[in-house]
């Protein structure tokens, strides 16, 4: 059967869907890269409106992909010229304060250990979270480009990815927590 997902709800533009993607471990959970670089999260149990809007990458998202092995990092490219690495896990304390001063390009939105959410369900996913809905997740920068990143793909550690440069990057040695 079809199911019809209304669009978020918004100022009044439109906003056309790129791309989709669907959890391996949730399969109630898709994610989508929208024309104005924002990432809808639906939860289809209950498809009134998205779990989640997140906002990062500033034009087209062409491509959307969960890590088959590790769901609670999410990879998005863009015609902004950036690939990105979403990651929702909640961190150790310990591990959060050494992000924190990591020298890689990072955006880290951090609250107090306090304040996370950190039991979760075998088969749960942080990003149907409230943490998600409320920006406490990173991201990370895998590459930046002179022109728009098309397509990627991700395989255990590494993600390959085309640009209308007409070049192909590999990004390797992914780390997930």
């Amino acid at each position: 059967s079809l199911l019809y997902l209304p669009p978020p709800p918004s100022s009044g533009d439109s906003h056309p869907l790129r791309c989709l993607d669907r959890c391996p471990n949730q399969p109630h959970l898709v994610a989508v890269g929208r024309s104005n670089g924002t990432v809808c999260l639906w939860d289809l149990r209950q498809d009134k409106l998205p779990v989640s809007i997140l906002s990062g990458h500033t034009a087209d998202i062409w491509e959307i992909q969960f890590h088959r092995h590790h769901p609670n990092h999410l990879f998005t490219c863009s015609q902004d010229c950036t690939l990105w690495h979403w990651d929702a896990s909640p961190p150790s304390p310990s591990l959060s304060s050494s992000l924190l001063t990591s020298s890689r390009l990072s955006h880290r939105h951090n609250p107090p250990s306090s304040h996370r959410a950190t039991d979760h369900a075998p088969n749960s996913t942080p990003w149907l979270s409230g943490h998600v809905k409320q920006g406490k997740f990173d991201v990370t920068y895998l590459l930046h480009d002179k022109l728009p990143v098309n397509s990627f793909d991700v395989e255990s550690k590494h993600v390959v990815c085309g640009t209308d440069s007409e070049m192909l990057f590999l990004v390797p040695n992914l780390t997930f927590r």
